[in-house]
């Protein structure tokens, strides 16, 4: 059994690199305004760790609106020579606009579960004592992957936040049975994944209810 064990588990894996996810929105259901196309959206900042992927994201569910995504850090030398010294202060906004910027969007991470992958596998008989066990819950039932972010698309010229929205996105197991009956669950997501989740779904979101 161990030889099929580790071919199923190979097999399986290519299906849950990222777990089977659930991702939950609070905050705003609609803009006070929609964007239009030739809007210049400036991100302050995105997560170190992964950031390009993350700008790449966001760019992508933006792409077909006509509205141009702008990450600070790569127009910092042009800020710079245009005598922006903070462009978050909104002493700097005059300057911005005249430079074809109109909003913010922030993206904030707030919170991360650590993950904590896990291959478990039950045979039919030790399924059969579990379901038997009335209150019985497994060990990797609560080990998910989690994170929680806040996006906020925030108008320059009118100094007000136009959509606010947290997203929580939490990956758990895939579970899945061979044919020998025998049980697996299996997450094997990181934090990462969980995050690039969060963005990526937090950001249609914006573009489907701020664009027309």
């Amino acid at each position: 059994m161990h030889l099929n064990f580790n071919i199923y588990v190979w097999a399986l894996l290519l299906l849950v690199a990222t777990g089977c996810s659930s991702t939950r929105y609070s905050g705003s259901e609609k803009c006070y305004y929609p964007l239009q196309p030739g809007d210049k959206i400036l991100i302050p900042s995105l997560p170190a760790n992964g950031y390009d992927y993350y700008l790449k994201t966001i760019r992508k569910k933006f792409e077909k609106t006509g509205v141009t995504i702008i990450y600070l850090p790569e127009e910092e030398w042009n800020f710079r020579a245009n005598g922006v010294s903070s462009q978050l202060d909104s002493s700097s906004y005059p300057i911005l606009k005249r430079l074809g910027y109109t909003h913010f969007l922030f993206v904030e991470p707030v919170n991360q579960k650590p993950s904590q992958s896990f291959i478990n596998v039950n045979t039919p008989q030790e399924q059969v004592i579990q379901s038997n066990r009335l209150t019985y819950k497994p060990v990797w039932y609560d080990m998910s992957t989690q994170a929680v972010i806040n996006m906020d698309l925030y108008s320059i010229g009118d100094s007000k936040d136009i959509f606010r929205s947290q997203i929580k996105t939490t990956i758990g197991a895939l579970e899945s049975h061979d044919r020998n009956g025998n049980e697996y669950n299996v997450n094997l997501s990181s934090t990462s994944s969980a995050l690039s989740t969060a963005i990526r779904k937090g950001t249609k979101r914006i573009a489907n209810k701020c664009t027309r």
